[in-house]
């Protein structure tokens, strides 16, 4: 992706091939710099999420941010953009292992937890996951 967005959307989740790896830029919007103009990432973040067999992988990469991305697909309700941009300006989002995929979760373990989906502190199946692959 080359903008930022608050949320994954379910085709980029659930079409995820087995190993596969999706580099999503997440990020809270601005307002627009004029009037109907271009709004950017307010705060903001890349993450990896790549799918194993029982769940999603997911780390933090750096800090990042983009034009904000426009239209239907960023219809997310306010609660989920004070989620996201408290999760960011608390911190901690270098401790991210998995994301958790349209179940509940505690939010206790995640960095970021909304009903839809959540970034969690806890590893899929106990292994930890590094940039160069699982550690056990």
């Amino acid at each position: 992706m080359n903008f930022a967005s608050m949320a994954p959307q379910d085709a980029w989740i659930e079409r995820l091939a087995p190993g596969g790896r999706l580099v999503m830029p997440l990020g809270v919007p601005s307002e627009p710099v004029r009037p109907n103009g271009p709004r950017f990432s307010r705060h903001g973040g890349i993450f990896v999420v790549r799918r194993q067999e029982g769940g999603f992988e997911a780390a933090y990469l750096c800090r990042a941010f983009f034009v904000f991305a426009e239209g239907g697909a960023q219809l997310i309700d306010m609660a989920e953009e004070e989620r996201l941009e408290e999760a960011f300006r608390r911190g901690g989002a270098e401790l991210v292992r998995s994301l958790v995929w349209k179940r509940p979760t505690d939010p206790a373990r995640c960095w970021l937890c909304t009903p839809r989906w959540s970034l969690s502190y806890e590893p899929i199946g106990g292994k930890e996951w590094k940039r160069g692959g699982p550690k056990r």
